[in-house]
């Protein structure tokens, strides 16, 4: 079962949200399911860098629980 994540978009990266549901979590982050589905694939395979002074509200994860 896939979770989606929310984290700070620091070096921490601290969750914000945690959901099983991507409609979920775009309704408490605002952004678009599709954009949650691409960033977090594109976090997952680590094509992004953390940038410590980044200008997006949140960084998306999915994790296989």
């Amino acid at each position: 079962m896939p979770l989606y994540m929310a984290v700070t978009p620091d070096e921490y990266e601290l969750p914000i949200f945690v959901e099983s549901n991507i409609e979920k979590l775009s309704k408490l982050t605002g952004s678009h399911p599709s954009s949650i589905r691409s960033m977090a694939s594109r976090n997952n395979r680590g094509l992004t860098k953390c940038k410590k002074r980044s200008k997006t509200k949140y960084r998306f994860y999915s994790v296989n629980v």
